[in-house]
């Protein structure tokens, strides 16, 4: 890892919104990675063919991954809009980082208010929960109060507009 400040490995690994499962559900594996994945905690999955692990990621841990010099090629080609505006300069690292704590406080602020659920990563909860389509009619009838509504709201159009 290195201290440069346009360093895509000091912001991911500051970040790992996408190893926590907040992003995506699974990590996909190239045939050869498939053995050394299976001795770490993770849950391995195939889908149409491909042999991978289920996310959020049980390398992940202490805000970091334990594997990051051997992990997935997935992970390695992985950039989100955060790391690719870092990487071509259009944002700076403090900017990405601040961005990194509104995602983490939005989710963290949902995790307060949405009902527990081992094992189900944000979006499963609040899917489950309601209908994202029709959030209006849910904030109407009371199924929803406009705090969580605005959380929500904002969590989703911040991942969308920088990470996604």
């Amino acid at each position: 890892m290195t201290d440069n400040p346009t360093s895509g490995s000091v912001l991911c690994q500051a970040c790992g919104l996408c190893c926590q499962g907040q992003l995506h559900s699974w990590v996909p594996l190239l045939p050869h990675e498939v053995a050394l994945a299976q001795s770490w905690p993770v849950e391995m999955v195939t889908y149409e063919a491909v042999g991978g692990f289920k996310l959020p990621c049980g390398c992940f841990q202490e805000q970091r991954c334990s594997v990051y010099a051997h992990r997935p090629q997935t992970c390695v080609n992985y950039r989100c809009q955060l790391l690719r505006g870092l990487e071509q300069g259009e944002i700076s690292q403090a900017v990405a980082r601040e961005r990194v704590a509104q995602a983490r406080g939005l989710f963290e602020r949902l995790q307060e208010r949405l009902p527990p659920a081992t094992g189900k990563r944000i979006w499963e909860r609040i899917a489950e929960r309601w209908d994202l389509t029709s959030l209006r009619s849910s904030l109407a009838s009371g199924e929803i109060d406009s705090e969580t509504l605005m959380a929500i709201v904002a969590l989703n159009v911040l991942l969308t507009k920088h990470f996604r």
